[in-house]
């Protein structure tokens, strides 16, 4: 603070740029994660004829390799083999069984509908 003439000019504009990064950034995060989740519930309930552990297999691999992938670039490094292994196996038994009855009550309850495109 300059006594004579209150807040220096470019003080002033960093506090409200900042300001505008933590109220619009996030927002936007919500955002993304709202759509992208309607995307999986959509393309969940047009696969009928998939059997739940198909379906689980196959978002568990995009899901785990996206994870992976995210996780090694902000680390800066690689995993080893045996920790992928663990978290492999923590995945199937947490996220897939999850998925699996989940999917299953969808289509007994007639959640899930034919693609007709």
């Amino acid at each position: 603070m300059d006594k004579d003439h209150g807040p220096k000019a470019g003080n002033c504009w960093d506090h409200h740029i900042r300001r505008l990064a933590w109220s619009v950034v996030p927002a936007r995060r919500l955002e993304s994660r709202c759509f992208n989740w309607g995307v999986d519930n959509h393309l969940t309930a047009i696969v009928d004829n998939a059997s739940p552990k198909m379906i689980t297999f196959i978002k568990g691999l995009f899901a785990g390799s996206t994870n992976l992938l995210i996780g090694s670039i902000i680390a800066g490094k690689g995993y080893p083999l045996q920790s992928i292994g663990v978290a492999l196996l923590v995945g199937i038994v947490s996220y897939g069984l999850s998925i699996v009855l989940y999917v299953t009550s969808a289509q007994q309850l007639g959640a899930t509908r034919p693609r007709t495109c």
